[in-house]
């Protein structure tokens, strides 16, 4: 068995140009290329980290001014006066002069009237990754305003701040350990049983093309 063994290697390894393009180079070449790709990477996101993202604001009410100063007063969030109507803002917007028009809107659920309630549209060009950022900064400036004014509300009421929401949904997960490990497995099996065929066929594929050079056809 190790005779034939050592000499199906001799015979699968015989060819040096498939040994040095099929197996040393992908060794080497592999982890440069994950390098290079993670280094791209990171180098990206920091530009973008660093970009000051363009946004109008259109519809604040005045006693909620407190959004505008916490928009200014980020360095990363450059705030726009706005001109015209909301649609002229959103032609800006597809002109790449803005990353993100926030218009603030009255409430549209009647049942919790609060004074000074607000909703708020945020609209942005998915397609750009400079849009999709300001998007996340300036929804994480609301939601923080929000939470703070909603908490003073709270107090003013002499309730808790749950109960001034009006509800809230609650999620409970029921999956076991069981469960969980075999969603990973129905995940991740496919794909081993994918590499394990192309690496089954990797040697003989190897094996038939040296023959077939060395046979000339």
């Amino acid at each position: 068995i190790l005779v034939i063994y050592a000499q199906e290697l001799r015979s699968a390894v015989r060819e040096r140009s498939i040994v040095l393009n099929s197996v040393l180079l992908p060794i080497f070449l592999y982890p440069v290329m994950f390098w290079l790709i993670i280094t791209g990477v990171t180098f990206a996101e920091g530009l973008a980290e660093g970009a000051r993202s363009r946004v109008t604001v259109v519809g604040l009410p005045e006693e909620h001014q407190e959004i505008l100063d916490s928009l200014r007063a980020t360095n990363v969030v450059e705030v726009v006066e706005a001109f015209g109507t909301r649609t002229e803002s959103e032609a800006r917007l597809a002109r790449g002069e803005l990353d993100v028009v926030a218009e603030f809107l009255p409430p549209a659920e009647t049942i919790l009237r609060l004074p000074g309630n607000f909703e708020v549209s945020l609209v942005y060009d998915r397609s750009l990754e400079r849009s999709r950022r300001a998007r996340q900064r300036v929804e994480g400036v609301v939601e923080r305003y929000r939470e703070r004014w909603l908490s003073r509300e709270a107090r003013g009421m002499a309730i808790s701040r749950e109960e001034i929401e009006g509800f809230r949904i609650a999620g409970r997960d029921v999956a076991t350990q069981q469960q969980l490990g075999t969603m990973l497995l129905s995940e991740t099996l496919p794909l081993f049983l994918v590499v394990m065929v192309a690496i089954g066929c990797f040697i003989p594929a190897i094996d038939t093309t040296a023959g077939e050079r060395e046979r000339s056809t």
